[in-house]
């Protein structure tokens, strides 16, 4: 029998139903958490094809970007001030700790343990 892990793409699904289906009604704040849904079930989906041929770990690379830069795009739309300018300076370093992690410490086809932890940091 398969493990829930590979059934995980299909269960996203629904959060994803349902924001189509009430997209019109939708803020601005809700239409870019539904980008984030819609975007984590691509590279789910992804993730489940690359599966298939080998490793897929340059998906779940992909998708800590994703992640991390669509919420912190969230909340740059939520904050101003002082507050806006540290969620900016946040993603800098996110994305420069990240490219070092990739290219010295962890490679394209390992699990991307330390970016994660710079994401959920800089979050």
């Amino acid at each position: 029998m398969d493990s829930i892990i590979y059934y995980v793409p299909y269960i996203s699904l629904l959060p994803f139903l349902v924001g189509a289906f009430l997209f019109k009604r939708q803020s601005n704040l809700h239409r870019k958490v539904f980008l984030l849904v819609t975007l984590t079930i691509g590279v789910e989906l992804l993730a489940t094809f690359l599966r298939k041929f080998g490793n897929n770990m340059p998906a779940f690379h992909l998708s800590t970007w994703i992640e991390v830069l669509m919420i912190i795009y969230i909340f740059d739309g939520i904050l101003n001030g002082l507050r806006k300018r540290i969620i900016r300076y946040g993603v800098l370093l996110f994305v420069l700790f990240s490219l070092i992690s990739l290219f010295s410490f962890e490679g394209i086809y390992e699990f991307n343990t330390v970016q994660k932890y710079a994401g959920n940091i800089s979050i």
